[in-house]
């Protein structure tokens, strides 16, 4: 299915961008596989003739894992856009009311599924996440909504994208990076990524970093995100930031650095068969802990802890979608989600908590300007 005069504004290197005049291609399970070939025959080093956006919604990891593929209508968007310009900021807000959220009980139900599998050794770390769904009052015009853009509480991979045909909205406000490609002087191309794990309270960092449940969480997530980048560049990853500070609306979290290099012949395809999905959103052992994920959430992800991926002619990077949500104008309705890692040593009332504070801090950017 294809769809035209699509507008979208991202946040790239401290600037939000207005994406003008696309057209999209929702790629469905059908699709997927010939679709995607066409980027394993693309190289990093190609510069595309028109700016691209691709989304990927989570359950397509499922492909490049071998996993049983849970059901979606669409599996990816891929948009090229005509022009690119600095965006003007809107400042229209929303209002959101709560509707249908999980309950602390059917959280523990699920938070209990999880531990079993942990202390089974089926896994060593599984991302929890539910979605919470709000209904929506406001008068704000879809195609121009960036309100949250404008900001300083804008992250590093914030978005809005709106479809109309679907009247629906895609919002992101991510600080979240799978991963950045750029080409070096040495004609070689350092392919980095920035997992997040671990989060606090605006104010708690000294008690964030001297955590040492979430201390192995970030050493877990960042071993095996540097097993992704060996597996991208045949063993040439290293560690170059570890337990670092982001600061975020609300919250603060920890992150690690993990680059490699690549010749510029490598392909698109490969880089996200290599990363996709980002571990920090699945847990460890990935294949393993995916399945895990499909039996133990009750909806996909969608949109949520996918990546969208932004190619134009100085390279390639891509978000890990949290802090994300989709509006349904049509319906007047809004779904956000939530969610983190959970281990052996995790304490459900402190996860549930934490998952609250997420969906705070995503909630508030979206109503305030």
């Amino acid at each position: 299915m294809k769809e035209a005069n699509i507008q979208a504004f991202i946040r790239r290197e401290d600037r939000t961008l207005h994406l003008k005049d696309g057209d999209s291609r929702f790629i469905s399970k059908d699709e997927f596989a010939d679709w995607f070939s066409t980027l394993e025959q693309q190289s990093i080093d190609f510069k595309p003739r028109k700016p691209r956006l691709i989304h990927f919604l989570y359950e397509a990891g499922a492909f490049f894992l071998e996993n049983k593929v849970r059901e979606q209508k669409y599996y990816a968007v891929d948009t090229e856009f005509e022009s690119v310009q600095t965006a003007s900021i809107s400042q229209q807000t929303l209002e959101l009311f709560a509707k249908n959220h999980p309950s602390f009980e059917e959280y523990e139900n699920s938070y209990q599924q999880v531990q079993f599998h942990l202390h089974e050794g089926n896994a060593y770390q599984i991302n929890l996440t539910f979605p919470f769904q709000f209904d929506l009052k406001t008068t704000v015009e879809p195609s121009s909504y960036n309100t949250f853009m404008g900001s300083s509480k804008a992250a590093s991979f914030a978005q809005s994208i709106y479809w109309p045909k679907q009247n629906i909205t895609f919002l992101s406000n991510s600080p979240e990076t799978l991963f950045t490609a750029r080409l070096k002087q040495n004609g070689q191309w350092r392919v980095s990524s920035k997992p997040i794990k671990g989060t606090a309270n605006t104010g708690e960092w000294e008690k964030l970093k001297d955590s040492k449940k979430d201390q192995a969480e970030l050493l877990m997530i960042t071993d095996l995100v540097k097993n992704d980048l060996n597996f991208l560049s045949g063993g040439n990853a290293i560690v170059d930031h570890l337990k670092e500070r982001l600061d975020v609306p609300g919250l603060v979290h920890q992150f690690s650095e993990v680059s490699t290099e690549v010749p510029g012949s490598t392909s698109v395809g490969k880089l996200m068969r290599s990363l996709f999905p980002g571990g920090s959103i699945t847990g460890a052992p990935k294949k393993r802990v995916c399945e895990l994920i499909d039996e133990i959430e009750e909806k996909p992800r969608g949109f949520y802890c996918g990546s969208t991926l932004f190619w134009d002619g100085s390279g390639l990077s891509a978000s890990i979608n949290i802090r994300s949500g989709v509006i349904d104008w049509s319906k007047q309705s809004a779904t956000l989600h939530a969610g983190g890692g959970v281990t052996v040593h995790s304490d459900c009332e402190s996860e549930w908590n934490e998952m609250l504070s997420k969906l705070k801090s995503f909630q508030n950017v979206l109503t305030t300007i």
